[in-house]
C-alpha cells in the first residue's frame, strides 16, 4: 500500500492496534487526522464505528504510515467484508490535506445513527473487545473470514449471556 492509512474507530486503541497488527510495529508512524465532511457512528447491535457522511462535521481519527504489507493484510482480516478499502482525503493538524485510504462500511446493517466515542468506547467495552479481538486474530492465516466471522458472532452471543461487559 502506498498511501497511508486513516483509522477513526477501535484501531486508534493502542492495545486493539498491537493486537491486529500482532506486535507493536516502530515502523509505524502514527498521526492525529480528521476526516472532513464525516461522523463516526455506532454500528448496529455491535461496539465499533463505521464512518457516515456529516456535512459540515470532521471525523477523527490518525493516519497510519508505513503499515507494509503484511500489517495491512491484518488489518484487512480484522475488518472482514464488512469494510472495504477506499480512497479518502483527509486534514492533517497543520491544517494540510493528504490522501489516505479508509475501511468504509459496505455491509453495515441499516439502523439509527448513533454517536460513537473512543474514550466511551474505552470505559466500557475495550476490555470485552480486547478478549474478543485476541481469539479472532489468532485465526489469521488460520481460518476463512466467514469461519472468524462466525466464531465473532458465537463470542457475541457467549458474552452477553455470561454478561460479560466492558
Amino acid at each position: 500500500m502506498n498511501r497511508p492509512l486513516f483509522v477513526y474507530g477501535s484501531m486508534r486503541d493502542r492495545d486493539v492496534r498491537a493486537l491486529v497488527l500482532g506486535r507493536e510495529h516502530p515502523e509505524v508512524c502514527i498521526e492525529a487526522a480528521w476526516m472532513p465532511d464525516a461522523a463516526v457512528a455506532l454500528v448496529p447491535d455491535e461496539s465499533y464505528p463505521y464512518l457516515v457522511s456529516a456535512e459540515g462535521a470532521r471525523a477523527p481519527g490518525e493516519v497510519l504510515y508505513g503499515l507494509g504489507d503484511a500489517g495491512l493484510d491484518r488489518i484487512h482480516f480484522f475488518e472482514n467484508d464488512e469494510y472495504a478499502l477506499v480512497e479518502c482525503t483527509v486534514e492533517r493538524t497543520d491544517g494540510g490535506r493528504i490522501a489516505a485510504m479508509h475501511f468504509g462500511g459496505v455491509a453495515i446493517p441499516q439502523g439509527p445513527i448513533v454517536p460513537w466515542s473512543l474514550a466511551q468506547w474505552q470505559a466500557t467495552e475495550k476490555k470485552r473487545f480486547l478478549a474478543m479481538t485476541g481469539e479472532y486474530m489468532a485465526l489469521w492465516r488460520h481460518a476463512t473470514p466467514d469461519e472468524a466471522e462466525a466464531l465473532w458472532q458465537r463470542m457475541l452471543r457467549e458474552r452477553s449471556v455470561d454478561g460479560i461487559e466492558g
